[in-house]
């Protein structure tokens, strides 16, 4: 279970996400998780962060219980950073 804030005007609570360990093989599983879970206005989730806003590249870097933040295809890398 991990605790995801989804960079979006609507979401102010975390949503907590079980990712099965089969789907954590790759981070495009991950992220494929990520899409059906999180609901996005506009686009898709294709990038997950730490809360210091280190990118997360590897599903193994994945903690259970912490949180991090997923954002869409339509955020900008230094924005999200700004953001955290």
């Amino acid at each position: 279970m991990y605790n995801l804030f989804p960079l979006s005007p609507k979401h102010q609570s975390p949503l907590l996400i079980h990712i099965p360990p089969a789907m954590k093989t790759r981070m495009k599983l991950v992220l494929q998780v990520l899409n059906e879970r999180v609901k996005f206005p506009v686009g898709y989730a294709k990038s997950l962060y730490k809360m210091n806003g280190s990118r997360i590249c590897d599903p193994c870097e994945l903690e259970m219980y912490n949180n991090y933040v997923v954002a869409s295809n339509n955020e900008v890398t230094e924005r999200v950073r700004k953001r955290l």
